[in-house]
């Protein structure tokens, strides 16, 4: 008798499944921009997962609107006996290449608009047809809006390799890559770059507020003026000797800058002048090969 009962419960149950289910909306039913438009909100390597979904689902994320960040956790061993100077060069070398055929993937297989692109990772001179290919990647949609390159050295031996600094620039202001017009964010650390071509790149760049310049090879004069420049945050990092001068005019729109360098350099040559919103303001200096260190620190709000 209590089975009857039971068996009887389980098929009204299953009876009241089966008529409940064409209340909820099948995953198949979805239509294909609406799960893009999804998957857009995902980060890069949740959206790729989807894929193992079903066939249907293996292409999708390719045609998301993203923000790509190629960053990755650096394991590093530690160093400073010749044994573990060459197994870091080893671990630098391997991962390198690993590190560039994940992004080549990638930027290979995506299709879909890109509207931040992060490239993260210990990159030279030698990689630039790898990363000018990615930047023009990020270029193609004319919807970018942050790019951020930083190629700095994570180990003490590899300063002397600042000379092979990968070289940013002039092949990306040619008539059909006209992706520089919408970024608003820009963010170059441990690259080769010029003055006047910051110059051309901001005359270009109309809507761009947060310039972030650190370590860059070859600058030796940057000049930031015009008050037609969007800018609001300017943030420099010159450490070494290369930068030896410095003017920021009539940008009207500022509201904040970052400055570290060496003192001697800009003693006479740092040039600040009409920044009439500026209510951050903070400057390091400090003296190179010297055992006496200046540093001044100021920040008005």
């Amino acid at each position: 008798m209590l089975g009857t009962r039971m068996s009887d419960t389980m098929q009204k149950k299953h009876k009241k499944r089966k008529g409940d289910r064409g209340k909820y909306a099948n995953l198949d039913d979805i239509p294909d921009d609406i799960i893009v438009g999804i998957l857009s909100l995902l980060p890069l390597k949740e959206a790729v997962a989807t894929s193992v979904l079903s066939s249907r689902w293996r292409y999708l994320w390719r045609f998301t609107r993203m923000s790509l960040d190629f960053d990755v956790d650096h394991v590093t061993p530690k160093y400073g006996t010749l044994t573990c100077l060459i197994h870091v060069t080893k671990y630098l070398n391997k991962n390198r290449k690993t590190y560039i055929r994940w992004v080549n993937e990638v930027v290979d297989q995506h299709s879909g608009a890109i509207e931040s692109l992060r490239v993260c990772y210990y990159l030279r001179r030698r990689h630039k047809k790898h990363i000018d290919r990615w930047i023009r990647f990020g270029l193609r949609s004319n919807v970018l809006e942050r790019l951020e390159l930083d190629f700095s050295e994570r180990y003490p031996f590899c300063n002397d390799m600042k000379r092979y600094l990968y070289k940013f620039f002039p092949n990306f202001f040619c008539v059909k890559y006209v992706g520089f017009k919408t970024m608003k964010v820009l963010s170059l650390r441990h690259v080769s770059i010029r003055g006047e071509e910051i110059e051309y790149l901001l005359s270009n760049a109309t809507l761009l507020e947060r310039l972030v310049l650190e370590e860059c090879q070859n600058l030796s004069h940057l000049r930031v003026c015009g008050h037609s420049l969007a800018l609001k945050h300017l943030e420099i990092v010159a450490t070494g000797r290369n930068l030896r001068r410095v003017e920021i005019c009539d940008l009207v729109n500022l509201v904040s800058f970052y400055f570290k360098g060496d003192f001697k350099n800009y003693a006479r040559n740092f040039i600040l002048r009409n920044l009439p919103l500026l209510v951050d303001f903070h400057i390091v200096l400090f003296l190179l090969a010297s055992s006496d260190s200046v540093s001044q620190n100021d920040r008005y709000s």
